[in-house]
């Protein structure tokens, strides 16, 4: 027969007991917060430099088609071939305030659909939203 002390030991070592079980409900659920925490920034972080990149080059290569002031200009065969690989909703999205005193968002959409790679509706293409140049472009 096990003594009161040993009872005690194996209660508190076997894993099926209402403590241990609880104990181990709460690290597993934190444990999975935090995964899916970490997931989240990482990906949030990853996202954030996708394609700072590739806005600097759209802005350099394809400057004529794109500056504010005058009118557009359809963009040259390498800006073409440019346009044609990146990801123009991403360099949209990422068109920040400053980006806007010398490029023009409406031009870079313009440019996006001359390059066949349009950026949907509703989206977001710097300060402005897409449904007021559907209205200027038709």
């Amino acid at each position: 027969m096990l003594s009161f002390e040993e009872k005690n030991i194996i209660s508190r070592l076997d894993p099926r007991t209402p403590n241990t079980v609880r104990k181990i409900g709460k690290v597993q659920l934190v444990s999975i917060l935090a995964i899916v925490f970490i997931l989240s920034v990482a990906h949030q972080v990853v996202g954030d430099a996708d394609c700072y990149k590739e806005k600097q080059m759209v802005m350099r290569l394809c400057n004529d088609s794109i500056k504010i002031g005058g009118d557009y200009v359809p963009p040259t065969d390498l800006c073409r071939q440019y346009v044609s690989r990146v990801d123009m909703v991403c360099i949209c999205h990422k068109l920040t305030s400053y980006d806007e005193l010398v490029v023009s968002a409406i031009k870079l959409v313009h440019l996006a659909q001359d390059c066949h790679k349009p950026v949907p509706s509703r989206s977001k293409c710097g300060s402005k939203y897409l449904p007021l140049y559907k209205f200027i472009y038709i």
